[in-house]
């Protein structure tokens, strides 16, 4: 568990601004596998992978922009998806590109989908978890009536007040 490991807390500053962080383990100078947590995640949902391959591999699992300890922007503006793949190319660069791979689940899959298709030299292997490509995605949710009430909890959270919602009964709905 990463309770067990020798985590070190790093930061990338990926924009004026923007700081990421990030918890890394392993070898300094062992291939990168860098982890991009989903929604409403961050850096700790990859623990377990983190303990597995830090023993073969340098283990860099970051909190996206508007998670954990990494920059909150209060602007909307601020998350555009143009603007978090290029954080992960900050980081990316900043380990030394390329990656030996990038891991990525949910939310963080959609965003390194992007990332992939703009910049393939960044990394040698691509992994997605539970996140499909970004454009059957778009065609499904535009198409598909089942993929669109699965998604429909998407538009609620993009609502004025949703926080409240997410909140109400001790984070009940979150859990």
């Amino acid at each position: 568990m990463a309770n067990d490991l020798a985590l070190e807390t790093l930061y990338f500053d990926t924009a004026e601004g923007i700081r990421l962080h990030a918890k890394a383990c392993g070898p300094a100078r062992a291939p990168v596998l860098l982890f991009v947590h989903g929604f409403p995640e961050f850096w700790y949902t990859w623990r377990r992978q983190l303990a597995e391959f830090s023993a073969d591999f340098r283990c860099v699992a970051i909190d996206l922009r508007g998670f954990n300890l990494s920059s909150q922007p209060v602007d909307v503006s601020a998350y555009k998806p143009h603007l978090l793949v290029a954080d992960l190319r900050g980081v990316i660069q900043a380990l030394g590109a390329p990656v030996f791979a990038v891991i990525a689940h949910d939310w963080g899959g959609a965003v390194a989908w992007s990332l992939a298709a703009q910049h393939p030299e960044l990394m040698q292997n691509f992994v997605v978890l539970n996140a499909p490509h970004t454009i059957l995605f778009a065609k499904a949710l535009a198409s598909d009536t089942g993929q669109q009430a699965a998604g429909a909890y998407m538009n609620v959270l993009r609502l004025p007040g949703s926080e409240s919602l997410l909140a109400k009964d001790g984070h009940a709905l979150a859990a």
